[in-house]
């Protein structure tokens, strides 16, 4: 009895915890929702409720251990029940979570959503089974819980998902975003050494503490993304943006990048004439087209008022000036369209980083921000050409 007692009281203190810290944090992030991370952090504000579900029934599941009478037997039973419920949910919005933060595609979101939930119902299936089978679990008549046959199937799901969103993340590694490849790869590690733990001391339950200091190191890189964001534009900062090219410059003799340096024209005229609230709107909607041009993995960072830095996983020259070409048709595009009262185009320096040169990234950046003005000085002069055939009789 004093044995229960005492496990039940390191139980109550390791729910405590958990369920005080995922309530911070859901707080914290329900409070600092931003339009433009709405889904992401919808999916983490989910994750971290699946999280609390698993951790308080894990802890009342415990409470009702080994009490006398039927309704202990019957709330002890219920409450294995819904734990065995809940449990795969925190690695299914993990891998919801996951995926959207490497490929921010909706639709894919949607349809990995319908198979995950065929794998939850099917585990929802075996666990009401449970009740009369004991294939995941059993509660004996004198209230002793005991695992079942199949206890096995029902742990690699939740496990399985996790290494599934690993391996995910391993494949798409993107060099862009090394914090972001560490915070998710990270995620799996105390869940595992809390299921080791538990095979260890037999008695003690760590899921739902194990998998909440998880919750807390994603959260706290999701603080750092806001710190490392340019707040009108949703791009990355100036900031950030230095630390990552040195990244990219200390791997340059394995892998080679571009940067591509964009300078809004005429942004001074539009706020002139429009109003500061039309420039901001026109810094907006410049991200939008560049955003529609790049690559999930490439990187945009807002450098001045109307200047924007792009990082590139692109080696190659050639590929280099086709990307920047598609950027002017695709600017040229949404003028065609007459979205807006006043045009929009950008002037582009680009290069590829030659690691034979060992140039540092300021060097680098500023060779690059030369050739946007020689890109900027073509085109007034071609400007001032065309203002004089206009004005010239024939």
């Amino acid at each position: 009895m004093h044995d229960s007692i005492v496990t039940l009281a390191r139980q109550y203190d390791l729910g405590v915890f958990s369920a005080v810290i995922l309530l911070i944090l859901l707080f914290s992030l329900l409070r600092n929702i931003e339009k433009r991370h709405r889904t992401s952090s919808q999916l983490f504000g989910l994750l971290l409720v699946c999280i609390l579900l698993q951790t308080s029934f894990d802890y009342l599941s415990w409470v009702w251990e080994d009490l006398p009478g039927q309704n202990a037997r019957i709330a002890n039973l219920t409450c294995n029940l819904i734990l065995y419920l809940v449990t795969p949910l925190p690695a299914v919005t993990w891998l919801l979570y996951v995926h959207y933060q490497l490929f921010g595609s909706t639709r894919q979101l949607l349809r990995l959503s319908r198979l995950l939930a065929v794998l939850v119902a099917a585990n929802a299936v075996l666990a009401a089974l449970s009740v009369k089978t004991g294939w995941f679990f059993s509660v004996d008549l004198a209230n002793n819980y005991q695992r079942g046959p199949l206890f096995i199937l029902h742990i690699l799901i939740p496990y399985g998902l996790l290494i599934v969103s690993f391996l995910m993340i391993l494949r798409a590694n993107t060099s862009t975003e090394p914090e972001l490849n560490r915070a998710l790869l990270v995620f799996i590690v105390p869940p595992l050494v809390g299921t080791i733990a538990q095979m260890i001391f037999y008695g003690l339950s760590l899921n739902g503490a194990s998998i909440t200091i998880s919750a807390l190191i994603v959260y706290l890189r999701i603080q750092n993304r806001g710190l490392s964001t340019d707040a009108l534009t949703g791009t990355y900062n100036r900031r950030h943006f230095e630390r990552i090219i040195q990244h990219k410059i200390s791997r340059a003799g394995r892998e080679s990048f571009s940067v591509i340096i964009a300078d809004l024209n005429g942004f001074k005229q539009i706020n002139d004439r429009f109003g500061h609230a039309a420039g901001d709107e026109a810094l907006q909607q410049a991200v939008s087209l560049l955003r529609r041009t790049l690559r999930q993995d490439d990187l945009i960072a807002r450098f001045g008022g109307d200047e924007f830095y792009i990082l590139l996983d692109i080696q190659d020259d050639a590929l280099l000036q086709e990307k920047v070409r598609r950027i002017e048709e695709t600017f040229a595009r949404h003028n065609a369209e007459a979205i807006s009262p006043y045009p929009l185009s950008v002037s582009m320096g680009a290069a590829v980083y030659d690691a034979q040169k060992h140039l540092t990234a300021a060097k680098f950046l500023s060779f690059v921000d030369q050739l946007m003005y020689q890109d900027k000085s073509r085109r007034q002069v071609q400007l001032a050409k065309n203002k004089t055939l206009e004005t010239t009789p024939h």
